[in-house]
């Protein structure tokens, strides 16, 4: 193969995959896989245990009540269910990390990874943008402005579990639909006399 894939490499290779990374699709990529790092590195401060992640979840999540928007209500809740938010939110991190390293439910993970950061902006906001003395907005708004453009950008150009999968499932779809035409014309009645 050759032309705009660059010199000959066998189809359904990973070299193969990553030559047909155009240059605006790289960046898509790379800030996957960032995001994916990101979320995966977030694992360690969850399951080291000298981080007692699970063991001071319900105060640290109190301690966000008087800064929370909205007030103590959400802080409050979280904070009396400590097992369940705490487990919530390990498990959140650990499919993040999954699906951005692997492209793995991309867009799904890009829906659920906004609507999480948008609550952590929510109830911690007070704390991160204070008027005066703050020095900048937090990392939340580049989360979500990140999940945004992974969401709108072209995944399904991107090297991906999602692609191997789909593209997989679409060569089998043809295989099937011609094996079903063949049948279909050789299958003619047969006359009986």
């Amino acid at each position: 193969m050759t032309g705009d894939d660059g010199p000959s490499t066998p189809r359904g290779s990973v070299a193969h995959a990553y030559r047909r990374v155009r240059a605006w699709d790289l960046g898509t990529f790379v800030l996957r896989l960032g995001l994916g790092a990101a979320w995966a590195l977030n694992l360690i401060y969850i399951f080291d245990p000298a981080n007692q992640f699970f063991t001071t979840f319900s105060a640290t999540a109190t301690s966000f009540g008087p800064t929370s928007l909205g007030g103590h209500g959400l802080a409050s809740f979280v904070a009396a269910y400590p097992e369940v938010f705490s487990g919530v939110i390990a498990g959140l991190t650990v499919y993040l990390s999954a699906a951005f390293l692997l492209g793995l439910t991309t867009r799904v993970a890009c829906l659920v990874g906004g609507a999480f950061n948008l609550a952590l902006l929510l109830t911690q906001f007070g704390q991160i943008s204070t008027f005066p003395g703050s020095t900048d907005i937090g990392a939340q708004p580049l989360y979500l402005v990140i999940y945004a453009a992974l969401f709108f950008g072209r995944l399904e150009t991107l090297p991906s579990v999602d692609r191997l999968v789909g593209d997989r499932l679409r060569k089998r779809q043809r295989l099937h639909s011609g094996l079903a035409r063949r049948l279909g014309n050789e299958a003619q009645p047969l006359n009986r006399a």
